[in-house]
């Protein structure tokens, strides 16, 4: 059987923004701007792929297929299978060519795990910054990245730690899938280029960036690497394999606003076999009891989707999020069990102090597509 993903994905509310900094730029990477709307593993064993599979469309090796340069942590690479055999991971290395450097070395460079990544699946790759389990003024990932991350990576920017400056972009840093041979896979931007200021409508000035319009490393157009997410077209099957001379990556990406990730977990391609996309329905209201405890079922989703033996995985959008107006602290109230469905009590204190509906957002994916979002209130009722 085909078993497939249903994803419903949180994104936080903007109090859940936290400082914003940058590593190793002389120019602010990260500032609080408003988001713009700009430009819209599970396996299948591969002796069982659909005959309907487009075999002249498929790729030969792996490619980049979603690129984050998001607030704080919220740094990201998908990968994406485009052949009809399984590849294995553990010969391919993420490298960060930081600035315009034409070398990296090992605190730039994440060996890939041994991992079977099957064919027309996605492999997402972030920070090990999980909500949670940071402090002082480092940001955690938000929670809607978090939880479609299937690689934490140390983060720790320690010269002595293999990787821990890799996943740290900025907006002019190539990034690169190479083999452990040393041969390119795929590459963003251009290696031994760093790129000048463009304008970033999203955060209302110029940060160091590809950009729109020739030569895209100058400044012309609008920055496109910082401050944004890149989705890699559904035609494109093969990486860029040799040092591009300029960067226009509007040829082969979309550009998406900064901190969406509805994307992320599964990737359109062209010549992956035909999917029905998922659907998810939910009631306007629930309620639950001020006196409910923590682990008790509010409720429970349950997508549907047209294609048999799919395992469904679930995630929020948007909301989950309170705010005591005396006390300015905020409270997520509630968990969601991405594998059951089950909404449950996280907090019972929060509970006892709402004072209005709690929003929640969710849709459904099973790794090829996902569904449009639909969303519902908790209300709190003693």
């Amino acid at each position: 059987m085909k078993s497939v993903k249903l994803i419903l994905s949180l994104v936080v509310a903007a109090s859940f923004i936290f400082g914003n900094y940058s590593c190793d730029d002389d120019e602010p990477v990260n500032p609080d701007p408003t988001p713009s709307d700009t430009i819209a593993s599970d396996t299948i064993p591969s002796d069982t792929i659909p005959s309907d599979t487009i075999s002249s469309l498929l790729g030969t090796d792996l490619i980049i297929s979603e690129y984050g340069e998001g607030w704080g942590s919220n740094k990201y690479l998908e990968l994406y299978n485009p052949t009809n055999e399984a590849i294995n991971l553990s010969t391919y290395i993420v490298v960060r060519y930081s600035n315009g450097n034409l070398t990296a070395g090992s605190p730039y460079e994440v060996a890939l795990p041994d991992v079977d990544l099957e064919p027309f699946k996605t492999f997402v790759i972030s920070q090990d910054k999980k909500n949670g389990e940071v402090s002082g003024d480092d940001s955690p990932l938000w929670q809607p990245l978090e939880d479609r991350v299937d690689y934490f990576v140390n983060s720790s920017y320690d010269d002595a730690v293999a990787g821990s400056k890799c996943i740290q972009w900025n907006g002019d840093d190539a990034v690169a899938l190479i083999t452990d041979e040393g041969e390119f896979v795929d590459i963003i931007g251009e290696v031994g280029v760093r790129p000048a200021l463009a304008w970033i409508p999203s955060a209302g000035e110029s940060i160091r960036s590809w950009s729109s319009e020739p030569n895209y490393d100058d400044g012309n157009g609008v920055g496109l690497t910082a401050d944004h997410g890149l989705v890699r077209k559904s035609s494109i099957a093969q990486g860029v394999t040799t040092n591009p001379d300029g960067f226009n990556a509007l040829v082969e990406y979309d550009s998406i606003e900064v901190n969406r990730f509805d994307h992320l977990g599964w990737h359109e391609f062209d010549g992956a076999p035909a999917n029905n996309a998922p659907s998810l329905t939910v009631d306007s209201v629930y309620t639950v009891s001020s006196f409910a405890e923590v682990g008790d079922v509010v409720l429970t989703l349950n997508g549907q989707d047209a294609d048999e033996g799919q395992t469904l995985e679930y995630y929020l959008l948007d909301g989950n999020y309170f705010k005591d107006t005396v006390t300015s602290v905020a409270y997520t109230p509630f968990a969601l069990d991405k594998y059951s469905g089950e909404v449950t009590v996280a907090d019972d204190y929060a509970l006892a102090i709402i004072s209005y509906d709690i929003y929640m957002q969710v849709s459904v994916c099973d790794e090829y597509a996902e569904s449009e979002a639909v969303s519902f209130v908790i209300r709190v009722e003693d």
